[in-house]
């Protein structure tokens, strides 16, 4: 777990493609919730939020899978 946190990301480099920042909705206040936050701020980003929480892929396939769809939609 060290690793992930230590990494630090890079926005300069994020910013030379098409980058989107999920956040689940269920994760309100948590770390992940916050580390998302500050990283969209950072590339100038809107976080797009997504049903259940950390694993909302695991939770909640089904309306985790159409949210998805329409997010990379419009990337």
């Amino acid at each position: 777990m060290r690793e992930t946190v230590r990494w630090v990301p890079d926005p300069g480099a994020l910013r030379g493609g098409r980058v989107t920042v999920g956040i689940g909705e269920d994760s309100d206040g948590r770390l992940c919730d916050l580390t998302s936050r500050a990283l969209a701020d950072r590339l100038g980003v809107t976080p797009e939020r997504f049903p259940g929480g950390h694993v909302g892929f695991m939770e909640h396939p089904a309306a985790f899978d159409a949210r998805l769809r329409e997010v990379l939609a419009r990337l």
